[in-house]
């Protein structure tokens, strides 16, 4: 069963956000004080970028590891499908297995324009949807054993559904790149190790999307 699941704060990695905080504070002046700044300014950020402006239904499936079957995850993903169309919106899926046998781990391909959950080397699950999966990740695509793996579900004009693995990039956000030069030179001109420190955090903050 596929079941709903928050979308918190991991999904931005923990150990940058502590190498940010770390990093900021210490340039800022190393006092706690400003690695408070700096911590406070890269939350603040992060929860902004991805409650407010990115917020996206997440879903949880973990295949049994006993019996691990590939058709209840792809009927349940043909009523997500329907749903993804309607509204437009688009949703991701965090699916895990924990069979370490590489003959058991769930892999999707393509067949006759079709996607396949392979569970089994023996045993496959058709979609029954061809055309519908625009695959913008490796095929075929095998879930990581004892990993999550998290699929990004994008609905398209042409009633598709534009399916992508979910990476972290490193990039600025351009909109910020001007402003965080002049608060930091703004900053290292008047001395002001606060102002150091936010604005240090906001541009460490701004690099993961």
């Amino acid at each position: 069963m596929i079941v709903p699941r928050f979308t918190t704060f991991d999904v931005v990695p923990l150990a940058y956000a502590c190498a940010a905080t770390g990093i900021a504070g210490w340039i800022a002046g190393n006092s706690i004080c400003y690695y408070l700044l700096a911590a406070l300014t890269v939350l603040s950020i992060r929860w902004f970028l991805f409650f407010r402006l990115h917020r996206t239904a997440t879903y949880a499936f973990t295949f049994d590891p006993d019996k691990p079957r590939g058709l209840p995850f792809l009927q349940a993903l043909q009523h997500l499908f329907q749903t993804a169309l309607k509204t437009g919106l688009p949703f991701r899926i965090r699916l895990h297995h924990f069979r370490t046998n590489a003959r058991y781990a769930p892999t999707f391909e393509l067949i006759q324009n079709d996607v396949a959950l392979t569970h089994c080397v023996e045993r496959k699950a058709n979609l029954n949807q061809p055309g519908i999966w625009i695959a913008e990740h490796p095929l075929p695509l095998t879930l990581p054993a004892r990993q999550a793996l998290t699929l990004r579900f994008s609905p398209t004009r042409d009633h598709r559904i534009r399916v992508a693995a979910e990476k972290h990039t490193f990039a600025y956000t351009p909109i910020l790149i001007l402003p965080l030069i002049l608060a930091a030179s703004i900053a290292c001109f008047l001395d002001c190790n606060a102002l150091l420190a936010v604005t240090l955090g906001a541009a460490f903050a701004s690099l993961l999307k």
